[in-house]
């Protein structure tokens, strides 16, 4: 295992770790994008051939203004315009997301809004300035979007089958055959936003695509490396740090599953909309779970999905008790995770020694 001098001597070349620091936070918000044909290979602009009208940049506008969906702490603005959304940002990941969406529509079964059209237009920011705008119009999904209150708010029957049609989508994921390289990465062999925190060390270009499950592990042991150095101002890691660091590579080489498979990595409830399905009665019968937000999505290995979910979904208490002790709920955590890797066949790392 490295310290925290190797690893700034080596990949950076400085002398000390506070030179090391400086340089990789300089690196970090400082560095300017790789270019665009380095991040999709979807030809620019698209509009789909069954597109309705799309919104002018005026309707854009106003429908930022009064029609907002993004939550708080989100990186890009998203409205609804009738039954369109449009998202918005300065970051080529939207587009990404485009190009994600349409390849599941057109190899899976897997629910994604359907994208009528993506495009970029410039902003002036003053005379002299301009940047680019990435644009994403999609379909409006009809249902609830769910929070965790919400999902707590349901009886057992609809959370169960709330789970279960998410472990379908899953399933339908890692059902799609991997392509002949079998690389990690995005869709048609490409690589990673360079600032992706699983493989993010160096931001001057595209993390992967890595050809191998070993070279896959090594980026991830490297992002991890960096990560840990640029928490704390110690000049070595700790105890455990250095623990987890001597143990990262050895317990994911261990793995049985090395093939690449799709993985969607961001499974927050408030990506999911649900929406029930009554019957003649009225009566709720199942539930129906699409998927949003699909710029963080890769060929990853079997055990990827598994640690995104259980990453992402927690319980804790009430929403009316938040005045109190903040108190995890691991058994409804525990029932959420269980149902769906059961339906989606994902797994948490089984070692083959």
């Amino acid at each position: 295992m490295r310290t925290k001098l190797e690893v700034v001597t080596q990949d950076y070349g400085t002398e000390t770790v506070e030179q090391g620091r400086a340089l990789a936070r300089k690196e970090l918000y400082d560095t300017q994008n790789p270019p665009l044909d380095q991040w999709f290979k979807l030809k620019l602009p698209y509009k789909a051939l069954d597109s309705p009208d799309i919104p002018s940049m005026a309707d854009i506008e106003q429908g930022m203004k009064h029609s907002l969906l993004t939550r708080s702490g989100g990186c890009f603005q998203v409205c609804r315009i009738g039954n369109l959304v449009v998202k918005c940002g300065t970051c080529p990941r939207i587009i990404q997301e485009a190009e994600n969406m349409l390849f599941l529509r057109e190899h899976s079964q897997v629910r994604v809004p359907k994208v009528y059209a993506a495009f970029i237009d410039p902003f002036f920011v003053d005379d002299n300035l301009t940047t680019e705008v990435f644009y994403l119009v999609m379909e409006f999904i009809e249902g609830i979007t769910l929070t965790q209150f919400i999902f707590q708010g349901l009886d057992e029957k609809s959370q169960m089958q709330i789970c279960s049609s998410l472990g379908d989508q899953f399933q339908l994921l890692r059902s799609v055959p991997a392509p002949p390289e079998k690389s990690f990465g995005r869709i048609y062999h490409q690589g990673i936003n360079p600032r992706f925190a699983l493989t993010c060390s160096r931001c001057k270009e595209m993390a992967g695509p890595y050809n191998t499950y070993s070279d896959l592990i090594s980026a991830m042991h490297t992002s991890a490396e960096w990560d840990l150095m640029m928490r704390t101002n110690s000049l070595e890691f700790t105890s455990k740090e250095a623990e987890f660091l001597s143990q990262f590579k050895p317990s994911l080489e261990v793995t049985e599953e090395h093939k690449p498979v799709l993985t969607y990595l961001d499974p927050r409830f408030e990506n999911m909309i649900a929406r029930p399905i009554t019957g003649d009665d009225g009566e709720v019968k199942d539930w129906e779970v699409t998927l949003i937000d699909w710029d963080l999505f890769f060929w990853m290995p079997v055990w990827m999905q598994c640690a995104a979910l259980l990453e992402r979904i927690w319980f804790w208490t009430e929403e009316s008790n938040l005045n109190g002790p903040i108190v995890h709920l691991p058994e409804l955590r525990a029932k959420f995770h269980g149902q769906t890797l059961l339906i989606a066949g994902s797994s948490v790392v089984k070692r083959h020694d």
